[in-house]
């Protein structure tokens, strides 16, 4: 085992690393990542002299750095990134003089500042530290790193002080990159960093506290201020710098890359950027113009929402994220118990529904832990229910567009989509949303159409939202109920309608909209999806029509129903007849009826129960008083009225 030349282990769920690798006289390299269980690094690699490779990324490893790596003096290459260390880097690592590769600590819990031993480190290539929690100052000692050549990577950490002159002793070798972003450093930019003439990479300073103006030795080698102002206070005089500095979460995806988020000194306390805007734009250029102001603070508020999860996600987000579920199904499940009053009512949903809309909005980290550690279908019952019953009132039209807006966000994730096709469970179902077997995603398409037919004139500028939702969860939805597909049917056959279709010049669109549900389902859920298929065939003459529709033949086709539908309104004025709904408090048509085509004759009472299409098999209840009961042949029948 002495004469062992290196040691490596991958995706293996080693409880420990044996101590007895400090044994090994002539291991060269250690190899170790992706394992699965959590362990601390042991002393004993301290031993080691001669090994010249610690390949450790990804290995679940905790606790802090052993001090005692810094004996293993022939190390070249020494990597821990992506694991769960903590407390200070070693002082030790810059006895590692003959390191000639990379230094890798970033993805880290690092505390404190960077060890100003690291620029004793004269021969190494790379240094990456980002992404920890470093803290105080940047070393100045960094500048003397004469060999730095691919980058030095310092983002992402809760570094507050200004930016040492010395990094710009750097010119002359780095290659790449010089990663500061995302830190509290304050200050101006030193005219020294116009030094580094020789960037192949990036240059980030973005997201800090920055004042001042940026040298034109610098803008020379950047060529744009694009990644130095960006959430700075770029322009500002450095002793007029207040307020707390919002993070950047307009950012993408990359680290350290900027994705041009505007400045917080254009932005006023709602992020709106101000008419008072920044040097060169507008009425305040040229001759006389006035002297720059002072920053509007940021929003504190939005500030805070966006920091958090930063440290530990599942401690921010977990416990917010069940109370706002709970609070939200407070309001149906209150109304729907055996004992009135038994549940307490807490009527704070609309407030609830606006901080849940702002968590999506302002945090980052906040939808993709969700979507991937919660039960999100959890929200689509309240929510469903907040729309439902405010369809019909005026003043709650607010209401019905944060729900919108909630699902229209959350539509565009697949995680969300997928998490639809979990089985509705009747025993959750507030009492007044309509009876049905089937997935959430089918309980989103039956509110959706009853915003649409049974929803007041105020929403219609939520039709295409209402549509985008239903469109972005098509190709996801793996079974449609009948009852659900029915709706998909009758909202098709209610936006073709003649009279609809030409009444604006952009109805088309919501024609375009069903057409993609209809194909998204088809084309990537075809088997699942029998009851679609089923009422697309049966209601075939609809999309025959469409295909053949001309301007004139519609025009005429619809002042024809016109005459029809004053011709039968007289007839109903002259001799009444009562309508009784089943559901609803108010008077409604009978399912399948629409204000654009009048109802067929006879018209006859309606039972006090509805047909429920793929529910419990109910049927038609049949009045004693009357010969028959009037029921429509029509595949569209509604599930409630």
């Amino acid at each position: 085992m002495s004469q062992t030349r290196s040691f490596g282990a991958s995706n293996l769920p080693i409880t420990s690393i044996p101590s007895e690798l400090g044994l090994m006289s002539e291991v060269s390299m250690v190899a170790l990542f992706h394992t699965v269980s959590s362990h601390p690094i042991p002393t004993e690699l301290g031993n080691q002299r001669k090994v010249s490779g610690l390949y450790m990324y990804s290995a679940s490893l905790k606790e802090s750095i052993p001090t005692e790596l810094g004996n293993a003096r022939d190390l070249e290459y020494f990597g821990l990134h992506y694991n769960s260390l903590t407390g200070l880097i070693p002082t030790e690592l810059g006895q590692l003089d003959q390191m000639s590769s990379f230094l890798q600590l970033y993805y880290n819990l690092l505390t404190g500042p960077a060890p100003t031993e690291l620029g004793m480190l004269s021969a190494v290539r790379g240094i990456s530290l980002g992404e920890n929690r470093l803290s105080l100052a940047i070393p100045t000692e960094l500048g003397n790193l004469d060999a730095l050549q691919t980058g030095l990577d310092l983002g992402e950490n809760a570094i507050s002080s200004t930016i040492p002159s010395e990094l710009g002793n750097l010119g002359d070798t780095l290659l790449m990159d010089l990663l500061l972003s995302k830190n509290s450093l304050t200050g101006s930019i030193p005219t020294e960093l116009g030094d580094l003439t020789k960037f192949a990479a990036g240059f980030e300073l973005s997201s800090n506290r920055l004042c001042g103006d940026i040298p034109t030795e610098v803008l020379q080698i950047t060529g744009t201020d694009y990644a130095v102002a960006t959430a700075n206070s770029i322009g500002t005089a450095c002793s007029k710098l207040q307020g707390v500095v919002r993070p950047n979460s307009e950012e993408g995806n990359g680290r350290g890359r900027a994705l041009g988020a505007p400045s917080p000194s254009t932005r006023g306390d709602d992020g709106v950027r101000s008419s008072a805007d920044s040097k060169g734009e507008g009425e305040g250029e040229g001759e006389g113009a006035s002297p720059p102001q002072a920053p509007v603070p940021t929003n504190v508020y939005r500030a805070l929402l966006a920091s958090l999860g930063r440290d530990n996600p599942r401690e921010d987000f977990e416990p917010i994220y069940n109370g706002l579920v709970r609070l939200l199904n407070n309001v149906h499940e209150s109304t729907n118990v055996y004992l009135p009053g038994s549940v307490m009512t807490i009527e704070c949903h609309q407030e609830v529904l606006v901080l849940l809309w702002k968590l999506l909005e302002e945090n980052d980290a906040f939808m993709p832990y969700i979507l991937k550690h919660c039960d999100v279908s959890e929200l689509i019952v309240p929510i469903s229910y907040f729309m439902f019953e405010a369809r019909r009132d005026p003043a709650k039209v607010g209401l019905v567009h944060i729900c919108t807006f909630i699902l229209l966000k959350l539509s565009g994730e697949r995680n969300f989509c997928v998490q639809l096709n979990r089985v509705f469970s009747a025993t959750t179902r507030p009492q007044d949303l309509p009876l049905f077997t089937g997935t959430h995603t089918d309980l989103l398409v039956i509110v959706l159409h009853k915003m649409v037919v049974n929803g007041s004139d105020k929403l219609s500028p939520l039709y295409n939202c209402f549509l985008t939702i239903i469109c972005n969860v098509s190709p996801y939805c793996k079974s449609l109920s009948l009852v659900s597909s029915v709706k998909l049917v009758n909202l098709f056959e209610l936006f073709t309608s003649h009279r609809f279709l030409y009444a604006a010049e952009g109805n088309h669109v919501y024609v375009a909209l069903l057409l993609e549900i209809f194909n998204n389902v088809v084309q990537y859920q075809y088997a699942g999806n029998p009851h679609l298929v089923y009422s697309i065939v049966r209601r075939k003459a609809i999309f025959e029509n469409l295909s053949s529709l001309t301007l004139p033949a519609a025009v005429q086709a619809a002042e024809a129903q016109r005459k029809l539908q004053d011709r039968k309104g007289q007839a109903t004025a002259a001799a009444p007849t009562q309508i009784i709904g089943t559901t609803d408090k108010t008077t409604t048509l009978a399912p399948g009826d629409s204000a654009t085509a009048p109802p067929p004759p006879p018209v006859f009472p309606r039972p006090a129960f509805g047909f429920f299409l793929g529910s419990s098999g109910q049927s038609i209840i049949m009045w004693p008083t009357l010969p028959h009961v009037w029921h429509a042949p029509r595949a569209n029948v509604s599930c409630f009225p």
